[in-house]
This record gives structure tokens, sequence and C-alpha cells, in this order.
């Protein structure tokens, strides 16, 4: 009953005495009732930017001091993953430039494996230093891999196909010992299409998907079948 102190009202878009008396639709409440077709036109004029190929530069540049500084916004101290790749590093310049001092930085290492380094730290070391962050470097041996794969995919919120993901769970399970909120370059690749498979498809004739594939796709869906499962 609304209007009593201490009850909580809740109430509905949706007319559901409407419904029941039948004027209404029940069709209306469907779960996957809603239409998903394209307007072409609206799609267009929404996805239409009036701004000149050198503006693109200033905005994007303005979008990421926002978005970075934004996210500084805690409770708590907030640090930032860095690999010493163009993301992360980018995020560092933008938060020591906007007046950041003494920035927790944190970066992982693995063993070598067939004559290749299993840590970038000569780079973001160089940053570190650059920026004079408060900079931990993490070594994980080998032998933690194959145990953390099970944690790493019990803490998915949805699931995840890609390589680092074990990594990425350990460098967490880390750095949590000294920060809780930490701002990281992830999804950067995404949107600025820095993998390596995004040009092939561009040059590509034709919708570009076999080329896509080529170069995205380890294995065939029917080996993929074959996989053990749960």
């Amino acid at each position: 009953m609304c209007g009593i102190a201490g009850e909580i009202c809740f109430r509905s878009a949706v007319d559901v005495a409407g419904v029941e008396s039948g004027l209404i639709p029940s069709r209306s409440l469907a779960g996957g009732g809603v239409d998903t077709s394209l307007d072409p036109i609206a799609l267009h004029h929404y996805l239409t930017f009036q701004m000149e190929a050198g503006d693109w530069s200033v905005a994007v540049l303005d979008a990421l001091r926002t978005a970075v500084e934004r996210r500084m916004v805690a409770d708590v101290p907030v640090g930032v993953l860095l690999s010493g790749g163009l993301d992360s590093s980018l995020i560092v310049g933008l938060l020591a430039a906007a007046g950041q001092s003494s920035l927790a930085t944190f970066s992982v290492g693995f063993e070598g494996a067939g004559g290749r380094a299993g840590d970038e730290f000569e780079f973001s070391d160089l940053v570190a230093r650059h920026f004079e962050t408060d900079h931990h470097r993490f070594v994980v041996s080998g032998d933690r891999l194959l145990p953390a794969l099970e944690r790493a995919i019990g803490a998915m919120s949805e699931p995840m196909v890609s390589h680092d993901v074990v990594a990425f769970h350990l460098l967490s399970e880390e750095v949590s010992k000294h920060l809780t909120v930490v701002q990281s370059g992830q999804g950067a690749d995404e949107v600025f299409a820095g993998y390596d498979w995004y040009p092939p498809p561009r040059e590509a004739p034709g919708d570009g998907l076999d080329a896509y594939a080529a170069a995205f796709f380890d294995r065939a869906h029917a080996e993929i079948e074959e996989c053990p499962t749960r």
C-alpha cells in the first residue's frame, strides 16, 4: 500500500489492469517481443558526425582526459595496470598531466619460453620512471598458471576466450593486496582497431569475413565441438 510511512512503492509503466482485462494484448509482456529491426534513416542520422578529420584527434584526446579523470573519483586510492603498451601508458601520461603524483602502477611478467622473454618490463619501467610512479612489478612462475585456470573462469562475469585471462586474474590477485581500484587499457584495441586482424578485412573484397577468419580463428568449429566438456 503506497502512502504509508516505511512502505516502498513499486510502479510500472505497463497497464497491468489493461492486460488482465484483455484491452491490451498479453503478448506486449512476452519476452523477446521487442522489435529489433533497424530504421536505416534514423541510424544514418545517429551515426553521422559533422566533424572535420582534423578535429577528431582533439575530440578523442578530450574524451580520454575526461574518462581517466572521472575514474579517479573514488573513496579509495586508484592505481593503473601498466603493461608498457600504448593504451596503459597513455592513461598514466594523462593522469600525470592532470596533476596526479605518486600514482601506483602495476606490471606483471612471466617466465620466458622458447627463447622469448615472458615480460615487457623494459617498457613499463620506462614509463614508470618518466612519470615517477610508485611502480610494482610482479613475476608469476609457470607452475601457478594451470592451478589458477578454474579460479579465473569462476571470476568471469561472462564467458571470455583469450589466452591472457589467467594472467590478468593472477595480476588482479596481486594488485588487490595493495589497491582495490585500478584503471587499465583493456578495451582500447577494440575501439581503436589495434589488433592485427583488423586491417586484413578492411582491405579484403566483399564483407571481409574470410580474411577475418584467417587472421583471427586458430581452429575450425568442428574441432571445438570435439573438445571434452564437463
